[in-house]
């Protein structure tokens, strides 16, 4: 699922995965662009005020994080806009996929945040996420180490539900060829 003319050796940033996605979902990445910020509350301003230059440095990344995906929502939504379907294609790099999916992640399974969803939004993250997943299950197939690379850099509870996701695709794509 690289993008066509990308080398194997290409570093992570240049890895790219396309997406067929409707004005819904796009509005669901939109809706999880800052989640770690909203759900420091208002901890992150002492955060900033007061943290050690490490904790710092964490939270500069996840607001640095947030405005690039911030422009892929914003360029999705207007390539949706000016194509007029109801689906628009979409490239994201490896990068924004893994972002956007530790965020929808750690959403639902964050009790408390998963608590403040309503049904339907549950329903819509559940959909995208599994999306996101099964994208980044195919990658792996080919590009595995540029996929451990990127997950890396997530939150420990990330990476571990991201690891456990992609292993249960795998376990379930092994059953279903056994069956």
């Amino acid at each position: 699922m690289i993008a066509p003319g990308k080398q194997q050796s290409r570093d992570v940033q240049d890895a790219t995965i396309r997406f067929d996605l409707t004005s819904d979902e796009i509005e669901t990445l939109g809706r999880v662009v800052h989640y770690y910020e909203k759900s420091m509350g208002i901890t992150r301003f002492v955060v900033r005020a007061t943290a050690p230059r490490d904790i710092k440095l964490k939270y500069r990344f996840i607001v640095d994080e947030a405005r690039a995906l911030e422009l892929c929502v914003a360029s999705a939504t207007a390539d949706l806009r000016q194509s007029g379907d109801e689906r628009v294609s979409v490239s994201l790099t490896l990068r924004a996929t893994v972002a956007f999916w530790g965020r929808l992640l750690a959403s639902l399974k964050t009790p408390r945040s998963r608590r403040k969803l309503r049904s339907d939004e549950v329903e819509r993250r559940e959909a995208l996420s599994r999306k996101l997943g099964e994208a980044l299950t195919r990658l792996s197939r080919s590009h595995r180490d540029l996929v451990r690379q990127e997950i890396a850099t997530r939150r420990t509870r990330e990476v571990a539900w991201m690891q456990e996701a992609l292993a249960g695709d795998v376990s379930s794509r092994l059953s279903s060829q056994h069956a």
